[in-house]
């Protein structure tokens, strides 16, 4: 599996940043350096996530008791910060990149995108509660008529 998450991270998220450099408007650059880039970058976040998992592992004698007694998972947050800060220096370290737009395509939209996913992901288990207690309500209903 990794080494499928490898290759889909070298080919496609290398495409992806270096889409984001031509709208960023450069007009001339190696995608080789662009996939370079985009990999150390990504690898800030990545390298942590790894090290929990692990630790993770060896500290809990199950997932459900790792994912009870986990309270680091929001400390993530800051590689993934950091990730996009040097993503963004590294877009801007090529010749020719418009500044305001990198930061647009480098910085504000992957932390849009995070942060309505974030809110996405945290509100479903509030939304199956909220369901599964009006299903509750209308079964008790139909059970007193």
């Amino acid at each position: 599996a990794g080494g499928i998450g490898a290759i889909f991270y070298w080919w496609i998220g290398g495409w992806w940043y270096g889409l984001r450099l031509k709208w960023s408007g450069l007009k001339d650059f190696s995608p080789l350096r662009a996939r370079y880039v985009y990999v150390s970058a990504w690898f800030i976040q990545a390298f942590p996530a790894f090290v929990m998992t692990i630790v993770e592992t060896v500290a809990y004698p199950n997932y459900l008791e790792a994912y009870r007694q986990n309270n680091w998972t929001y400390a993530l947050f800051i590689f993934i910060f950091w990730s996009w800060m040097v993503s963004y220096k590294g877009a801007v370290s090529f010749e020719g990149i418009h500044r305001k737009k990198a930061l647009g395509w480098f910085f504000v939209l992957p932390a849009v995108v995070v942060i309505l996913g974030t809110t996405l992901v945290a509100s479903i288990p509030h939304l199956l509660k909220a369901k599964l207690a009006e299903n509750e309500r209308a079964a008790q209903m139909q059970i007193g008529r």
